[in-house]
């Protein structure tokens, strides 16, 4: 596990974009430039693009690594998965209070893709320790409002 402080919060909006003229056979799948089709029938179809928030963090290099770029250690980090499965929808205040309490550092693991692709995960505990800070935040806009 790596120190990384946390530099921004990034979000992408998602889409849904109707089309006509679907064959009544295509298949269900994913294209890279529009997303996932979805044949919803009578030769329409939808494609479909999850909205997608992410954590931009700089990894605090180790002593043998010696880079010139300081870009090398900047990297982008997905966080939409913990924090969907926790609020439900990204709406509006949740986001708000996500980049609100936003922690300074984190604490990452490297982890490596089926394809070999290297990436970062930030580690569940900080992740849990920042939607605990993001309840506790809701509670008190909720006093304030009575």
């Amino acid at each position: 596990m790596k120190k990384a402080i946390c530099l921004e919060l990034e979000y992408f909006k998602g889409s849904a974009e109707t089309v006509q003229g679907v064959d009544p056979c295509e298949q269900n799948h994913y294209d890279i430039d529009r997303g996932y089709f979805k044949n919803t029938g009578n030769g329409n179809g939808v494609y479909l693009v999850a909205s997608k928030l992410v954590l931009v963090v700089f990894i605090k290099p180790d002593e043998a690594e010696e880079t010139a770029n300081i870009c090398d250690h900047k990297r982008e980090i997905y966080i939409d998965k913990f924090f969907k499965d926790r609020f439900g929808r990204l709406t509006k205040r949740n986001l708000e209070l996500i980049s609100k309490t936003m922690p300074t550092t984190v604490e990452v693991k490297k982890t490596f893709g089926r394809k070999g692709t290297e990436y970062y995960q930030v580690s569940e505990e900080d992740l849990n320790k920042w939607y605990i800070r993001c309840e506790e935040e809701k509670e008190k806009s909720k006093r304030k409002k009575k």
